[in-house]
């Protein structure tokens, strides 16, 4: 194979307990192959997994050179009276070689494949296997601790759990037993847990300052922006203050633990940024969004007369000061984003390095708090922030959110 979108089939298989064996050289691109089987083997919509197998990298020339194969068993479970398929469908050019194919009847005791896993939850799943056998024994791994958390002996090929955690990444394994004392390799999968829900606003206090800088709180996800083509992550985040720099509501000397969650607009390589926060799944009817705002479009860098000062002015006042709240039904597309509400930070000022607008030695004068009823964002998905591009390198700081009881407006000031 060489290209994308390719396949070839066999004859009709016959033999329901047969197996496939196939071997094949390196290539020097994604070097996979999916195995599956046909209906019909003109319509490749008929197509039904059976593997998804990728080479093991072969970095020595003289190796690949001299043929690098491997051997790859499939079952044919389910496999009767269709075709097999050889498929090279992947996003990037594909290279591989397939050699001495062979059907043959199973031998030993082989091990299950085609693990699904299925009606994935944050603390639940089940999981499915094809195999010629009648029994099986299974297990579930926490990655982080690589401790076995639950094993189990079946006789259906499906295994439930209800005892995940949520955003924690697991490896279910199942093996076949053959006979007494005889069973077969273990087959693995492994997966990652969802969020689990936000269902009680008390629970949502978010400081941005504990163990967050340069990523975002948990559950939380940044906008799937795309930049001359390419997708990048590098506009939302974390930030925490400096010895030169201070962003943090929290403004204590060389307290470089403090943070606020920065949006950020770069000219016109980097704009339209977006935040969208964890599902909630409480009654939106009576409560409110709270948290403090600050806009700048740059920083002093002359810091030395005034530690602790709000060290941010803005040369024009031409930067973004807008940012937009609303709702977003698919994090994955920015187009399903409704917009509810707005805020604009109102005060601009003028500055140089070494002078520095402040009325208290803290700074905190130039945050600006904001209040967001949330009746209107119920059923309409996540809760989202956009940050609108004006063509201007912008940046706009928001620290200590929280979901507050009451649907109000915020109070007057001065």
């Amino acid at each position: 194979f060489y290209g994308r979108a390719l396949y070839a089939t066999s004859s009709k298989v016959e033999n329901r307990d047969s197996i496939y064996t196939v071997t094949y050289a390196q290539g020097s691109y994604p070097h996979a192959v999916k195995v599956g089987t046909l209906t019909d083997p003109y319509d490749l919509s008929t197509f039904e997994l059976l593997t998804d197998y990728t080479f093991q990298p072969v970095t020595d020339k003289n190796v690949v050179e001299g043929g690098h194969w491997e051997e790859v068993i499939v079952p044919l479970y389910g496999a009767k009276g269709k075709y097999i398929v050889f498929l090279s469908e992947y996003d990037a050019t594909n290279q591989v070689y397939i050699d001495d194919v062979v059907v043959e009847k199973e031998t030993g005791c082989n091990m299950p494949t085609l693990i699904t896993t299925e009606n994935l939850t944050y603390e639940s799943a089940t999981f499915t296997w094809k195999s010629s056998k009648s029994k099986w024994q299974v297990k579930l791994i926490d990655v982080e601790t690589n401790g076995v958390l639950e094993t189990d002996t079946v006789e259906t090929s499906s295994w439930s759990t209800n005892q995940l955690q949520s955003t924690t990444e697991y490896i279910f394994s199942v093996s076949a037993i053959c006979a007494e004392n005889e069973t077969s390799s273990w087959s693995s999968t492994s997966f990652m847990t969802p969020c689990k829900p936000v269902d009680d606003y008390t629970n949502f206090v978010v400081d941005f300052e504990t163990n967050l800088i340069g990523n975002l709180p948990e559950c939380w996800e940044e906008g799937k922006l795309t930049v001359n083509g390419t997708s990048t992550s590098y506009i939302t985040k974390v930030i925490n203050n400096t010895t030169s720099y201070q962003y943090s509501r929290n403004r204590k000397e060389d307290n470089t633990e403090a943070a606020a969650l920065r949006l950020y607009n770069y000219s016109t390589t980097y704009t339209n940024s977006y935040v969208v926060l964890p599902e909630m799944t409480f009654d939106l009817d009576s409560v409110s969004l709270h948290f403090w705002a600050r806009a700048a479009y740059f920083f002093i860098s002359d810091h030395k007369t005034a530690t602790n000062r709000a060290r941010l002015y803005t040369a024009n006042n031409n930067y973004q000061k807008t940012i937009v709240i609303g709702a977003i039904a698919n994090v994955e597309d920015p187009t399903t984003f409704v917009p509810l509400d707005t805020f604009t930070y109102s005060q601009s000022w003028s500055a140089t390095a070494g002078v520095y607008a402040y009325n208290d030695e803290t700074g905190n004068e130039y945050w600006e708090e904001v209040l967001i009823p949330l009746k209107e964002y119920k059923d309409k998905g996540r809760i989202a922030i956009f940050y609108p591009d004006n063509g201007k390198t912008s940046y706009f700081f928001i620290d200590d959110m929280e979901i507050v009881p009451g649907d109000f407006c915020s109070s007057a000031t001065n």
